[in-house]
This record gives structure tokens, C-alpha cells and sequence, in this order.
């Protein structure tokens, strides 16, 4: 308490104002590093969950011998026979239709894999 007259005495008014910006921006680095050390957080986070996850998409392999017309929730694609192939989005539960007819759902253990028509119609 002592000292604490003659330092309000000695520092001016400037720099007073200079060392009020200068904790004002010391301040907003330490919030600018704070929110980057959040977004490594939430990035490693996203990575790690969607490494267990697979990549979220389904490749939809025919491997039949006909060209088949398949409904993958989306929208409706024409297959051809022996290796015609498309993707679509990993939603667990979602119909998958083949000429019209519902030929399985899509589980979880599906994402991020290479499913065989052949599989759900028989050959």
C-alpha cells in the first residue's frame, strides 16, 4: 500500500493507455489461442470418430448378371450388370430397393464397405 501513491504518481496518462493495450491484446491472444487449442480438440475428435465410423459411404457393387435398377434412398440409378456400381450416404436403417422391391437395410456395419447385390438377391 505503501508504494502504491507513488507508482499512480509516476505512470502518465500515454502510458497508462499503452499498457491498458497492451493487456487488452495480451488478453485476445490468449482467447485466439484458446479457441485454436478448441479447434485442434474438435478436429482430432472428428477424425478419431469418423476413423471408427468408416469413410460414411456405401458402395453398392452388382454383381449379377442383369443391368438392375436400384433405389438407394436418394434417388433412383440404373446398375449394369457385372460390376456396375454406385454410392451413397451410410444412414443406418435406410431402404435399399431393387426393382422396386426392398432387398435390405442398411446397418451399421455396412458404412465405409463394398456391398454385393448378389448377396441380398441370390445369383
Amino acid at each position: 500500500m505503501f508504494f502504491a501513491p507513488a507508482l499512480r504518481c509516476t505512470i502518465t496518462r500515454s502510458r497508462r493507455l499503452s499498457l491498458i493495450t497492451f493487456v487488452y491484446s495480451f488478453i485476445l491472444k490468449i482467447k485466439q489461442m484458446k479457441n485454436s487449442a478448441l479447434s485442434i480438440v474438435a478436429f482430432l475428435f472428428l477424425f478419431i470418430t469418423s476413423s471408427f465410423a468408416g469413410d460414411g459411404n456405401i458402395t453398392l457393387l452388382n454383381d449379377t448378371g442383369k443391368k438392375l435398377s436400384v433405389h438407394t434412398g436418394t434417388g433412383t440409378t440404373s446398375l449394369e450388370a457385372r460390376g456396375g456400381k454406385t454410392s451413397f450416404s451410410c444412414k443406418v436403417g435406410k431402404s435399399i430397393k431393387v426393382e422396386g422391391k426392398e432387398v435390405f437395410k442398411v446397418t451399421e456395419k455396412m458404412c465405409g464397405e463394398t456391398v454385393k447385390l448378389s448377396t441380398y438377391l441370390g445369383k
